[in-house]
């Protein structure tokens, strides 16, 4: 059984309530539960614009959304410089191009 706390703060002018839902969860995969985090974390998201501030509480939270809502800076930071990758491209398809021949055999030239 996988719990999740969510304490929910409406910041008022007269005075803060403060609800806490505690929700315990049977039955689910890893990945579901994955997908079940950061599901609140848009809900969260979501509210907050309204004045509800909600804090979530389970076992390497943070972790979880740090990875779940990551766009794939590690995976850019890895790639080759797009400079040259578009110059490759270039050679390349200048490469092919002289190397293309018509139906007869012979040799276009672009």
């Amino acid at each position: 059984m996988k719990t999740v706390t969510c304490n929910l703060l409406r910041k008022n002018k007269k005075n803060n309530n403060k609800k806490t839902v505690a929700l315990d969860v049977e039955g689910i995969s890893q990945g579901q539960w994955t997908t079940f985090l950061l599901e609140l974390n848009l809900m969260k998201k979501a509210w907050k614009p309204y004045g509800v501030n909600v804090e979530l509480k389970a076992h390497s939270i943070k972790k979880i959304i740090a990875q779940g809502t990551s766009n794939g800076e590690t995976l850019r930071e890895a790639r080759r410089d797009s400079k040259k990758v578009k110059e490759y491209g270039i050679r390349y398809n200048n490469l092919e191009r002289s190397n293309v021949s018509s139906v007869h055999g012979s040799k276009r030239s672009y």
